[in-house]
């Protein structure tokens, strides 16, 4: 598997330094993002959401043929956000993800071509739905095996609960997808309090990095609880 990544959306642990050194002389840097970029630790902030994932390489994961299920997952972006592809490979209670895409720039023709090249397309693709499945349609058309995840009210909260009753694995390479993880926080009020949705659940922080597990998400709780493809794009 090759990972398909624009330069420009690479981070070095020096450039993250730098950056956050200067927050903080502002003081407004981020504790947790300082410890992990800055200081070079494995810390865990008191409000990530994922603080238990490992990593793994490829002679420590099973035989894709001994898997219970293996799905990709998608999130479509373009010009601000990148296209990821990710793939999921269930064994018992532990699941293995690996980047596969990351990049901006892309048509659904360009994600198509990208995904016959390497053989993904036959492989069935959990794809983000929130413009009514009219993406996925295209990638379709174009011979990719998609279908549309499951959106709706608390459909974001139940697929991250769903994740965490698993043992995640990502890949050692997969820097960008392994970053998302590190820094993704559940959303605060500036009392403190947690904030939810009408259900009462907690829900992630707006404005941060969150397209690898998106995807990710999307195709881990696809067979959760019976869950078919939606026509809706709420989420």
């Amino acid at each position: 598997d090759v990972v398909l990544g624009a330069s420009h959306l690479k981070y070095t642990r020096e450039s993250w330094a730098q950056q956050l050194q200067a927050n903080i002389e502002l003081n407004t840097a981020d504790l947790y993002l300082w410890q992990v970029y800055g200081l070079g630790m494995r810390a865990v902030g008191e409000d990530v959401i994922f603080p238990r994932w490992q990593q793994y390489t490829d002679e420590e994961k099973p035989n894709e043929s001994a898997a219970d299920w293996v799905l990709l997952g998608g999130d479509f972006g373009y010009s601000n956000d990148p296209t990821v592809l990710v793939k999921c490979e269930k064994f018992g209670n532990n699941i293995y993800i690996r980047l596969l895409c990351y990049e901006t720039g892309l048509l659904n023709a360009d994600i198509a071509r990208k995904m016959k090249h390497h053989n993904w397309n036959n492989d069935v693709s959990i794809w983000d739905s929130a413009d009514g499945l009219k993406a996925v349609n295209e990638l379709r058309i174009e011979g990719i095996n998609a279908t549309g995840a499951r959106k709706g009210v608390g459909s974001v909260a139940f697929g991250i609960q769903y994740m965490k009753k698993f043992n995640l694995f990502l890949h050692h390479e997969s820097a960008e997808m392994k970053k998302e993880f590190q820094a993704y926080k559940w959303s605060k009020k500036t009392s403190g309090e947690y904030k939810r949705n009408t259900l009462k659940q907690r829900v992630p922080s707006d404005n941060q990095a969150d397209h690898a597990i998106d995807a990710a998400r999307y195709a881990i709780t696809y067979y959760a609880e019976g869950l078919k493809e939606t026509t809706d794009g709420i989420d």
